[in-house]
């Protein structure tokens, strides 16, 4: 493995240990639980990642981001298991936190020059180039802030990851029209476009079921 990829997980496992702390304490979890935790969850989003670039690309040479977080209900199942948190609970930690890792990863896109964005005509002549993984980098860190400030709202309780899909999948549907090198990879859209559909559609219909379950544990009382 490449050693600033590495370096890069590294970074991003300690990026979203203050969210897992402060949305952790909101759901009781133990301050001890939170460390193996993070190290866990990169273990598995780095798998993830490295599925879904298999699934776009035919082979195992990189990464792509969405493969670490649409499989993180399923692996999740495991982890709120082992570390006895509840289901919703854990998945509000990890709603807050996601963006921790995506964010260092940006900063690695522009260590390496992936990622780019298209060229940007100027009026005046010349052009320069989309800053992508940088505009990236900020729209996320600005959805975890308003995730952990809504996660001060019990009315949020087990919602925090599928707003997150949400905001998420929303806002990089529309940069990721501004990346070079774009390719179809279902009927018109891009990778990275498909699957912030996805991520949106999911994220709909888990709030959709969350809401059915509350009404229909109203009518019971």
């Amino acid at each position: 493995m490449n050693i600033v990829v590495l370096l890069a997980l590294m970074g991003g496992t300690c990026a979203r240990i203050p969210a897992l702390i402060i949305q952790g304490r909101r759901s009781g979890c133990k301050l001890w639980k939170v460390f193996p935790l993070t190290v866990l969850l990169t273990v598995f989003e780095f798998a993830g990642t490295m599925v879904l670039f298999y699934v776009e690309n035919g082979y195992f040479a990189g990464m792509s981001y969405y493969g670490g977080i649409l499989l993180m209900p399923l692996y999740s199942i495991l982890l709120a298991w082992l570390f006895r948190i509840p289901y919703q609970d854990f998945m509000d930690m990890c709603g807050t936190a996601a963006g921790g890792m995506l964010a260092v990863m940006r900063l690695q896109c522009v260590y390496f020059g992936c990622c780019k964005g298209i060229p940007i005509a100027l009026p005046s002549g010349g052009s320069f180039d989309f800053p992508s993984p940088i505009v990236e980098l900020v729209t996320v860190l600005i959805i975890m802030c308003i995730v952990l400030m809504i996660g001060k709202n019990a009315k949020y309780h087990g919602k925090l990851f599928p707003i997150y899909l949400i905001l998420y999948g929303s806002t990089r549907f529309v940069l990721n029209w501004f990346r070079a090198g774009n390719t179809p990879f279902v009927w018109i859209l891009p990778p990275g476009n498909f699957w912030s559909v996805v991520a949106i559609g999911i994220g709909c219909i888990w709030l959709m079921i969350l809401a059915v379950m509350k009404n229909h544990v109203r009518e019971i009382e």
